[in-house]
């Protein structure tokens, strides 16, 4: 299937990876999926408020922002995910009585339903960006996301799967989701991805023999994600002129601070 901008069904949007200095902020980042923009902004271990102090463990609080107005409903249901799917990642029982709060802001327009799998992945993305850039808590893993589609064909032919569609290819669809995955060095519960999935959501149309075909796209995807976040860092230590132990993986090339990816389903899997 070709696509509007050329790519191939499993790659990834030219991806953005801003490491931003937000000021009264201990790390700050944006990522984006084309135009589809999450600004994310990282602060503790802070003193916390009496009625949410924890006794083994720090709160971690987390506040979306839409671009303009004030949050509603989906600002809620964008934080339930966001904390559902970074918690996994966090050792919050090295900091108790104390606050980790991530703030997080969609800088795209106001969403769609056919924005919301992309919008979501970026939003984790960004958030996972500014608690690496934090570096004031522990972490056991970084988690990247990526959303998934499933065109829609007549004549009862099988559907294409797509990696991060746009949001005319999610028109199209008849089934869709985001898939976040946690990357860390331990081999415990990874496939032969590197990576443990710690959240998802797929919906629309019965997936029955796609359901599995489209989590690993978006763990393609995920995986993408990571080595692009970990060459941008990287490549931002070396800037500064600190040295790190190992040299790193070849990872995708990138200039300034857009990455450009292309993730091909030849290497990795058949999405037909």
């Amino acid at each position: 299937m070709s696509r509007s901008d050329g790519r191939s069904a499993s790659a990834l949007r030219p991806l953005e990876i801003v490491l931003e200095t937000l000021d009264r902020v201990d790390g700050s980042a944006s990522f984006a999926f084309g135009q589809i923009k999450a600004l994310a902004s990282v602060s503790g271990p802070i003193q916390v408020r009496l009625a949410a102090e924890l006794p083994s463990k720090a709160t971690f609080e987390v506040s979306v922002r839409p671009l303009s107005g004030v949050p509603g409903t989906d600002s809620k249901s964008f934080a339930a995910v966001l904390r559902s799917s970074l918690v996994p990642s966090l050792i919050l029982t090295q900091n108790p009585r104390t606050l980790i709060q991530l703030v997080v802001q969609s800088l795209s327009p106001t969403p769609t339903p056919f924005t919301y799998p992309s919008l979501t992945a970026a939003l984790i993305n960004a958030s996972t960006l500014a608690l690496l850039r934090a570096s004031s808590f522990p972490m056991v893993g970084v988690v990247c996301s990526a959303a998934v589609g499933r065109v829609k064909q007549s004549n009862n032919e099988p559907g294409t799967l797509l990696l991060d569609p746009t949001d005319q290819e999610m028109s199209g669809c008849d089934a869709f989701g985001c898939i976040a995955v946690m990357f860390k060095s331990s081999p415990d519960s990874m496939d032969e991805l590197g990576g443990e999935m710690v959240w998802s959501s797929l919906q629309g149309a019965p997936l029955q023999s796609d359901y599995d075909a489209l989590i690993r796209l978006g763990k393609i995807g995920a995986r993408a994600v990571y080595d692009a976040i970990r060459d941008r860092l990287r490549a931002s230590i070396e800037n500064t002129g600190m040295e790190t132990e190992t040299h790193p993986k070849k990872m995708p090339k990138h200039k300034g601070g857009r990455v450009v990816l292309n993730v091909t389903a030849d290497d990795t899997m058949d999405t037909s």
